[in-house]
């Protein structure tokens, strides 16, 4: 079945802003965002799906819940949800608010009952030491069926505890970046093929093909950081791109874009034919900023995006910082 030909409108958006009671901000506020956000790629209805962010805060989270199940047509637009939260024993981040680990149990079995979600396309972004103890607790969900994403903020054991605790989960995310990181190195070696030297330099490609390895059936998204995806084009990001034998099965890239310099290298990128990439995958973070500090990039400067790249699905995560 063609589920390109399935995808409304994008004017289905605009009315399903008008359903929302202004009282109910937090999901005015998300929707309106990803409405501008559609609004400004070509022909948006013809990716396979779109993804939405719907932040850290657990209003927010139940707000949206809420608005899909009433309005379930809108739901061909979010097939994916990015559930973040912050461990009691880390500070949170700027921004942030903590997220026990009962409140996102009660958020996980929510989405559970949004029919139209599938717990596939639920990632649990876990920020702070003793991620695995937290996840334990959820024993009524299926987390085998998540994408975790570890950050380096995790103790040197979560990332072990975690894939030993669930197995294969759908989709590890990691950093993927070979910067020295002692942290994620010592997960990274404990899903090394037995017999391979626990010795290597945090900064060779090879531990990333041992990861693809050892997840053979699931997707591996390598993230660029601000830092490391330059509008020269010679950052880490882009070298681990040019290296086919590490990008060659890739099946999803996955971004955190938050000025138009990284924009437009990602743009002159994707033109040059990507000629050592096969991924069908393409992620979006979207930092919409309030505050003079940082340019905030606009919806419609994502025009150069169109299936005619190849991509399949298009996943725009949008955040809003009030900093």
């Amino acid at each position: 079945m063609n589920m390109v030909h399935q995808r409304l409108p994008t004017e289905t958006l605009d009315n399903v802003l008008r359903l929302i009671p202004e009282t109910d901000k937090a999901t005015l506020k998300i929707c309106t965002l990803l409405s501008r956000t559609l609004c400004g790629i070509a022909q948006p209805h013809l990716f396979y799906r779109i993804s939405l962010n719907i932040g850290d805060e657990t209003r927010d989270i139940a707000s949206f819940i809420r608005f899909l199940k009433e309005n379930p047509r809108f739901s061909f637009y979010v097939r994916k949800l990015l559930v973040g939260f912050v461990t009691g024993d880390s500070a949170p981040l700027e921004g942030q608010r903590f997220l026990t680990a009962e409140k996102l149990g009660s958020v996980l079995e929510c989405l559970r009952r949004v029919h139209s979600l599938d717990l596939r396309f639920v990632t649990i972004r876990a920020i702070g030491k003793s991620i695995d103890s937290y996840l334990r607790k959820f024993t009524r969900v299926d987390l085998s069926r998540l994408s975790i994403d570890c950050t380096r903020d995790s103790d040197d054991e979560g990332l072990v505890e975690i894939l030993a605790l669930f197995g294969e989960v759908d989709d590890l995310v990691t950093d993927g970046l070979p910067v020295p990181d002692e942290i994620r190195w010592a997960g990274i070696q404990a899903l090394l093929p037995e017999g391979e030297s626990r010795k290597q330099s945090p900064t060779d490609y090879s531990y990333i093909k041992a990861l693809k390895l050892r997840l053979s059936t699931t997707q591996l998204r390598l993230t660029a950081f601000p830092s490391q995806f330059d509008n020269g084009g010679s950052g880490t990001f882009l070298r681990i791109l040019q290296n086919t034998s590490v990008v060659h099965n890739m099946t999803s890239l996955s971004l955190s874009i938050s000025t138009r310099e990284q924009l437009n290298s990602l743009a002159q990128f994707l033109k040059s034919g990507c000629p050592s990439l096969s991924f069908c995958t393409l992620d979006i973070q979207l930092a919409y900023y309030n505050s003079q500090r940082r340019v905030a990039l606009e919806p419609f400067e994502l025009a150069f995006l169109s299936p005619c790249h190849g991509l399949m699905d298009l996943t725009i995560k949008t955040s809003v910082l009030t900093n």
